[in-house]
């Protein structure tokens, strides 16, 4: 599991911050002072590292903030009378739970893609008044559910349920004339293999069905009259197997238990009024071993432990108000060892030993009435367990405990820019842990001569951990060198994480220019074409204006224009050069000479130059004759003579 829930000490922040958008903010803070700028071809400083850890503060609650969170897992539209949890679907891992309905709804419930799913898994048409669970079928796989059913006829039942992956089986173990009103699983009888059914029926018959032994017939074992609840557990270590208790409605706490030959009853506690709830487990730190607890119906709460051969009882909370579930177990993972859960008319209150006295907390305000609660592993996407409350109303919830924060990472881990540039970086927010309200940021300490600026705009921070971004524009006139401020993300309740930004001002402007051609020679009256390529060998961004001439004074054109256009730093750009050849520069050589400039500094030039060759044609050669029958040979050098003759 991986999210945790509301404390008392924040349930109020918890209901503030439910009813806010997160919106990010941004503030900033300056050193007064000028700063004077560099030219563009000063040479850069050494930059700061970058620091290896992003976070500060790692978007933790710096003081430990922890909220209890309740999560809603369905709405059954009836009371819930009980809830259990167990690994019912083999096919999926981790745990399931089952929660019982007062319309006779089984609901089978499951956290998948962070969300909860539920189902109906079975349905008995009476009301279904309390659930166990463990392995009470060694034939099928998986854990099994007992559940006790009151009928409108004033009958009722108690059915083993198994095979939840498909369609639930239900087998009918226990029948009585009078309503059930709880069931129970341990090993109660030594004589019999696995465990055993313990069942409580409205007249008061305690019974004590054999799920794993089908041939053998159920066992009436007492009639306890008041009987209004039990549970089946290991009350005595020097008995082999566990044993029963029940509360009465006279104030009664009885112990059942199998000697090997008969069932033995013997009382070990009375209330000073009506027994609500018992639960059973590891509750007290200074006992050794397990407690039973009481809760009475005018809310006086006790812990019976046992001492050698005798129970002694201490008072742990008065006046509770009618107590209608109790649980034991580990719900507080901050927290060593177990605590004990009470379901209160309007709460849901966790009470503990602190090392000096029992400490109470509530967990829940508002919960309405829980008839059942239980302490659970069931949300992966949560760490540690959680409390699970069928309330009266109808609804099945998960409490958790949380501690909420976010993480905020920057999208550039290094600025590069020069004098009154701006430049812009990604924040990016992930929530984890239920985390709602507002988050401001603020830049810290800035250098002289460096602002910020943001686009503020709503950042929603939603459940579960998607994260929001928010674009932070800065802006820079200082000298070159590197700069380091930290920018912090805080929220109302004290969380906040930080990210150190460096600041490199390398704003070394420098470039190159060559050029190339694949006609080595050009010819009279053609055009030839030269490709410029332009470098950015800079630190900053920059554009570029070339101007081309020759020195005969031949037309030159670039085909496409002679601007570069915004260049990166290492960026090539290349440029096509049209020279205009002459018809008369037949034997000439001229020189092609390119210029090119910076926009960012007009008095960072470059230039590269080529000659523009065109070849002497050759003459025409050709037989002629001369007078007296001589022949001669004649050789054309030019145009316009420079013959040489030979006779």
């Amino acid at each position: 599991m991986t999210h945790r829930t509301f404390a008392l000490a924040t349930a109020a922040l918890l209901t503030l911050s439910a009813l806010l958008v997160p919106v990010v903010s941004i503030a900033t803070s300056s050193e007064e002072g000028g700063a004077s700028s560099e030219d563009g071809a000063s040479p850069p400083a050494p930059l700061q590292p970058w620091p290896p850890a992003p976070s500060y503060a790692g978007g933790r609650a710096t003081g430990g903030m922890a909220i209890w969170h309740p999560d809603r897992i369905l709405e059954a539209g009836a009371p819930l009378n009980a809830v259990v949890a167990g690994d019912f679907l083999t096919e999926r891992s981790g745990n399931e739970t089952l929660t019982a309905d007062a319309s006779g709804r089984l609901w089978l419930a499951w956290r998948e893609n962070y969300q909860w799913r539920s189902q109906v898994a079975w349905n008995a048409g009476g009301n279904l008044t309390s659930i166990a669970e463990g392995e009470l079928d060694g034939a099928s796989a998986g854990r099994e559910a007992a559940v006790s059913v009151a009928f409108g006829n004033g009958t009722g039942a108690v059915f083993v349920l198994s095979g939840f992956g498909g369609q639930a089986a239900a087998t009918q173990v226990l029948a009585s004339l009078s309503p059930m009103r709880a069931v129970a699983a341990g090993d109660v009888h030594t004589g019999s293999p696995g465990a055993e059914l313990v069942a409580l029926d409205g007249s008061g018959n305690v019974s004590v069905a054999f799920p794993n032994s089908p041939a053998r017939s159920p066992q009436n074992v007492i009639r306890i009259l008041g009987a209004a609840c039990l549970l089946a557990a290991d009350l005595d270590s020097s008995i082999p197997g566990e044993e029963i208790a029940v509360g009465t409605s006279s104030g009664e706490v009885v112990e059942l238990f199998w000697d090997g030959s008969a069932w033995q009853e013997r009382g070990l506690w009375i209330s000073a009024s009506g027994v609500a709830r018992l639960a059973f487990g590891d509750a007290d730190p200074l006992h050794d071993g397990p407690e039973l607890v009481i809760a009475a119906q005018n809310g006086d709460i006790t812990i019976l432990e046992r001492l050698g051969d005798t129970w002694s009882g201490r008072a742990i909370w008065s006046r509770a108000g009618p107590v209608s579930a109790l649980a034991v177990g580990d719900a507080d993972a901050d927290l060593p060892g177990n605590e004990l859960i009470v379901g209160c008319p309007d709460n849901v209150t966790r009470i503990r030993w602190d090392g000096n006295a029992w400490d109470r907390a509530r967990l829940w305000d508002g919960s309405g009435a829980c008839n059942g609660l239980a302490v659970a592993e069931l949300d992966a996407d949560h760490s540690g367990n959680e409390v699970l409350a069928a309330g009266q109303g109808g609804n099945l919830t998960a409490l958790g405990l949380y501690h909420p924060g976010f993480s905020m990472t920057a999208g550039t881990q290094r600025l590069d820019m020069t004098e009154g540039e701006r430049i812009s970086l990604q924040l990016t927010f992930t929530p984890f842990d239920k985390l709602e309200g507002n988050l401001a940021v603020t830049a810290g300490t800035l250098p002289a001569g460096v602002w910020v600026e943001s686009g503020v705009r709503p950042v929603t921070l939603a459940y579960p951990n998607v994260s929001s971004s928010l674009d932070l524009t800065v802006n820079a006139s200082v000298p070159n060198g590197g700069y380091r401020f930290l920018v912090t993300a805080s929220h109302q309740a004290g969380i906040f994480d930080s990210v150190w930004l460096t600041l490199s001002l390398d704003r070394r402007l420098d470039m190159r220019i060559s050029m190339e051609t694949r006609q080595p020679n050009a010819k009279p009256d053609t055009t030839a074409t030269y490709t410029v390529t332009v470098s950015n060998t800079g630190t900053v961004n920059d554009s570029y204006r070339l101007e081309a001439r020759v020195e005969s004074g031949w037309k030159v054109k670039f085909s496409a224009g002679n601007l570069t256009g915004r260049m990166a730093p290492g960026e090539n750009r290349r440029l096509e050069l049209k020279v205009s050849v002459p018809g008369d520069a037949d034997g000439r050589t001229a020189k092609l000479t390119v210029n090119a400039s910076s926009f960012a500094n007009s008095s960072l030039t470059r230039s590269a130059s080529m000659k523009v060759v065109v070849p002497q044609k050759s003459a025409p050669c050709g037989l002629f004759l001369l007078p007296a029958g001589l022949v001669g040979t004649a050789f054309i050098l030019g145009k316009k003579g420079n013959k040489r003759e030979e006779k």
